[in-house]
């Protein structure tokens, strides 16, 4: 399984590193894993990045869907972005399912500005200059990410039966 994962303490932010090859079930787990640790806030962000996985077959997209619309309740106010690479062919489509917003870009930068907690509030015009002045720990570790070539960032997915 190339599937790590980690949610920051104390912060509503949780990061998924994809790598093939990972299943459903995988990415299952560690969304269900996600989505039951404890976040100060509904208001979650999801960074997931998916550069080094190739482009998921329909019947994953499916799967991925059903399980978003089975989980509405829990990601209501949750925003993820997918950072893909940009070998992935064409634009691909954004997805709302209730108050849960899942966007794909290829660039880390725009990825991380889209999910600060204040990017629906400030102008698309303004947002650089938000961004540049007030860096948020969470802009600035996906910035960090994108330029990292390694993984080390993420700590390795643990399971305990409890």
């Amino acid at each position: 399984m190339a599937l790590t994962w980690f949610v920051y303490p104390g912060r509503p932010r949780a990061e998924l590193l994809l790598i093939d090859p990972y299943t459903f079930t995988d990415f299952e787990d560690a969304m269900l894993d996600i989505l039951s640790a404890p976040v100060q806030s509904r208001d979650l962000r999801i960074f997931i990045d998916r550069r080094r996985a190739a482009l998921p077959t329909n019947s994953f997209v499916g799967c991925m869907v059903n399980f978003f619309r089975a989980h509405e309740g829990q990601l209501a106010g949750t925003r993820a972005d997918v950072l893909v690479s940009d070998s992935v062919p064409g634009p691909l489509p954004d997805l709302r399912v209730g108050r849960f917003r899942i966007r794909t870009f290829r660039d880390a930068t725009e990825a991380a500005e889209w999910l600060h907690p204040d990017a629906d509030r400030v102008p698309t015009r303004d947002r650089v200059h938000v961004s540049d002045q007030t860096r948020t720990p969470s802009s600035a570790g996906a910035r960090q990410l994108a330029r990292s070539s390694s993984v080390s960032a993420f700590r390795p997915r643990s399971r305990t039966n409890t």
